[in-house]
């Protein structure tokens, strides 16, 4: 029960953090978490060490526990192992049998479309997992993903929807089920993608 628990809290913590509730350096209070949401500390700590897990929290000693934080480095080798493993799913997405007759991925294909906010720009990446369904590279890849929406949220708002634009290549790739140029757009789309976010971080580097 305690564990189920602490992954509803962790859920819970980690679309706030995704939502920009809590942003990149901002201390987690365990005892007014667990106020907030009506649980115990003990729970709130579980659910922390969950979300460590995904590399969304950071412990330091006698410090407590941030929201992750992370240097330039550290940026572009998430998103170098972003692009490796989902050019590998995008593949098999696209290879699939399945692929053809599904309508989930052009309903979220529309759906970003109309709102290209970052909820609905990751959905679209976790559904290439699921058409892929290979269990094992899913799992990492959601760890990535988990780093890379914590990131993208350093994208100023202005920007966002600027990112429609840079991804209609890849969408209409896709679609056409062009598997040559889908793989080669995502490449680019996700190197420029890190790279911004590195520009922000050196011009606004965090405290460590």
């Amino acid at each position: 029960m305690r564990s189920t628990l602490a992954e509803s809290v962790a859920a819970a913590l980690r679309h706030a953090i995704f939502q920009g509730a809590y942003v990149c350096g901002e201390r987690l209070v365990e005892l007014s978490l667990a106020h907030e949401m009506n649980v115990s500390q003990n729970t709130v700590r579980d659910a922390l060490r969950l979300l460590e897990q995904d590399g969304l929290v950071m412990k330091h000693a006698r410090r407590g526990t941030f929201v992750r934080t992370y240097t330039p480095d550290e940026v572009r080798e998430i998103y170098a192992l972003w692009a490796t493993l989902e050019s590998l799913a995008l593949r098999w997405a696209l290879e699939a049998p399945a692929f053809a007759e599904q309508t989930y991925l052009a309903g979220l294909i529309a759906q970003f479309r109309e709102h290209p906010v970052p909820e609905h720009r990751f959905r679209l990446h976790e559904a290439v997992l699921e058409l892929a369904d290979k269990p094992r590279t899913s799992e990492l890849l959601r760890t990535i993903h988990n780093q890379a929406r914590l990131l993208e949220n350093l994208r100023p708002t202005r920007e966002q929807a600027a990112m429609l634009a840079r991804y209609e290549p890849w969408l209409e790739a896709i679609t056409a089920r062009d598997q040559d140029r889908a793989l080669g757009v995502l490449n680019s789309l996700l190197s420029a993608a890190g790279e911004d976010i590195v520009v922000l971080l050196e011009d606004n580097p965090f405290e460590r």
